[in-house]
């Protein structure tokens, strides 16, 4: 009951952030700064009815896994160690003592748990696939058939057993091809090591670097928990210490203790903004359109979206497959998105210090659970006319591609627009 009222409370408060800006959102609910930890919330907008003739006949997704622990056991313990040593000298000040406290459960709560799903996540994946069932009925009648493929890792696998649970649960008769293989990893979780170290040659490092150093001052956080600034100077490492305490400050409503601690108190306001705006540019340099990387990182999910339009056409051809369920990773949605240029997040921006005013805005894309929903409509009048409606996180999305239905396309436009983006790319 607790879980549900605090997911209805940040479910409304999200609906009145969603036209304010980010610093003004921040400031009402931190926790949205967390970047890739934001856990997903239940969209509110009403979906546009089909146009008239048109019956929904496929689905093609790809989605994240649910949320999970932070990944690696030095997003804990890099902090623990630093708190440690200053206790054992003498250098916490109170507030140092409390959050050594906190962040001590949280490091006990996630042991040899570091990337694993949680509780919430699959809670998360579950209320998603209930809503695919109101939304496309027509798609999970008896005996449909729904294919699900995840990567290797576990909380992606345990994603997509959380779906599939999910969806027998509402609909036993359902027919299903599940796959978890290294065949499938050149789309699914496939980086394209090569275009990945093209970053390199930009430095893009450097210019990371440059952008944290003017937006970040860790003076006042680090005097409020360490009682000697001889102390700090010494032992800490300012950026790293700040980093790891932020990323669990974000992690923690992914948890059990969603609701029962924060780590929020101890930032300023702006403290909060800045520590996103550094996280928003480490993001976008890696997977944006950006003259700063060379333009081309999105170009790793060409694979994923060829196979996306493979399987979609297998669909239209009469394969009997309703449902294609895929389960992912943040690095792949991230660039997705902006490789197709939904709600222009397409746009190559040189200049970091507009990606607010521009509208890049990272958790606004790969919240924990994160997806894209393609929905394929045919009209039996109209020759089997193929149109379609993308959702990203559940939200009617837009594409840089000529439509006179809103927000629905026509398949042959959107197909030719995507085929024209990935067959031009050029090493």
């Amino acid at each position: 009951m607790f879980r549900l009222t605090i997911t209805i409370l940040l479910t409304s408060l999200f609906t009145i952030l969603s036209a304010q800006t980010p610093k003004e959102e921040f400031a009402l609910c931190p926790d949205f700064a967390a970047s890739n930890s934001v856990a997903y919330q239940v969209p509110k907008e009403k979906l546009t009815p089909a146009p008239k003739g048109y019956n929904v006949f496929y689905l093609s997704h790809y989605g994240r896994h649910g949320s999970r622990y932070l990944t690696k056991i030095e997003e804990y313990e890099y902090v623990l160690r630093t708190m440690k040593l200053a206790e054992e000298e003498g250098k916490l000040t109170p507030l140092g003592k409390d959050v050594q406290h906190r962040v001590t459960l949280l490091s006990e709560q996630a042991k040899n748990r570091w990337g694993d799903l949680t509780k919430i996540g699959s809670e998360q994946i579950a209320d998603i696939s209930k809503r695919m069932v109101k939304n496309y009925p027509e798609l999970f009648q008896d005996n449909a058939h729904i294919n699900a493929r995840s990567t290797l890792v576990p909380r992606c696998q345990l994603s997509m057993t959380a779906a599939l649970i999910e969806l027998t649960r509402l609909r036993p008769h359902l027919n299903y091809s599940i796959f978890a293989s290294g065949h499938d990893l050149h789309y699914m979780n496939f980086q394209d090591k090569i275009l990945r170290d093209s970053n390199k040659k930009y430095n893009t490092q450097s210019v990371y670097d440059e952008f944290a150093n003017n937006h970040l001052n860790y003076d006042r956080l680090l005097n409020s928990l360490f009682n000697d600034t001889a102390f700090i100077r010494k032992n800490i490492d300012a950026y790293q210490f700040n980093f790891y305490l932020f990323r669990l400050a974000g992690n923690i409503q992914d948890t059990d203790y969603a609701g029962k601690m924060t780590l929020w108190d101890i930032y300023t306001k702006d403290e909060i903004y800045e520590n996103w705006q550094v996280s928003n540019v480490w993001w976008f340099l890696g997977f944006g359109f950006t003259p700063l990387n060379g333009n081309k990182q999105p170009f790793t999910q060409r694979n994923l979206i060829r196979q996306i339009i493979t399987d979609a056409d297998d669909a239209i051809r009469g394969n009997n497959v309703n449902v294609d369920l895929r389960f992912g990773h943040d690095t792949m949605i991230l660039p997705l998105v902006c490789l197709m240029g939904i709600n222009g997040y397409d746009a190559s921006i040189g200049c970091l210090d507009s990606l607010v005013s521009r509208g890049w805005l990272d958790y606004k894309v790969f919240p924990m659970a994160s997806n894209i929903q393609i929905a394929f409509y045919k009209n039996k009048a109209k020759n089997n006319d193929v149109i379609i409606k993308i959702l990203l996180n559940e939200k009617e999305a837009s594409l840089p591609v000529k439509t006179d239905i809103a927000p629905y396309y026509h398949w042959a436009d959107v197909k030719k627009y995507l085929l024209n983006i990935i067959d031009n790319y050029k090493e």
